[in-house]
């Protein structure tokens, strides 16, 4: 089985093989294409940002980075869903979330952060980002 990559940006598409000489080299037969989009999930930057903040949460707090984690994630992404026809509040995970729903969940995090505890987080573009990520990184 063959996996060819569709990227289509502005009406033009690029493709990561020949579509016509894919076909074109298939055996006789019988064949189903099926063209599915693909979910653009959170950055890895925007994780890596996201665990570095969590580090330095966890250094002022004194608490286990996985702690702070889960607290952030109960507290900025719970969700109601029906399990067994009952609607219950789950906590959400930030590596569900698309690009853009991250960068408003990422803002969401430094404000609350800086209300509830007083402590301001550090953007990539911050003069002082380079020596932040050198110590939690």
């Amino acid at each position: 089985m063959e996996t060819i990559t569709i990227d289509k940006r502005e009406g033009l598409a690029e493709t990561s093989a020949d579509i016509g000489l894919a076909i074109a080299l298939l055996k006789n037969g019988r064949y189903t294409i099926t063209i599915k989009r693909e979910r653009e999930g959170s950055t890895s930057a925007q994780l890596r940002l996201l665990r570095m903040w969590v580090g330095a949460i966890a250094r002022e707090t004194g608490d286990k980075p996985d702690d702070i984690y889960k607290w952030i994630c109960h507290e900025l992404l719970p969700h109601e869903v029906t399990v067994m026809g009952r609607r219950v509040t789950v906590d959400g995970n930030p590596s569900d979330l698309r690009k853009e729903q991250m960068t408003a969940f990422l803002d969401l995090v430094r404000n609350y952060v800086l209300r509830t505890l007083g402590i301001r987080l550090p953007l990539p573009e911050d003069r002082l980002f380079e020596q932040f990520a050198q110590r939690y990184a």
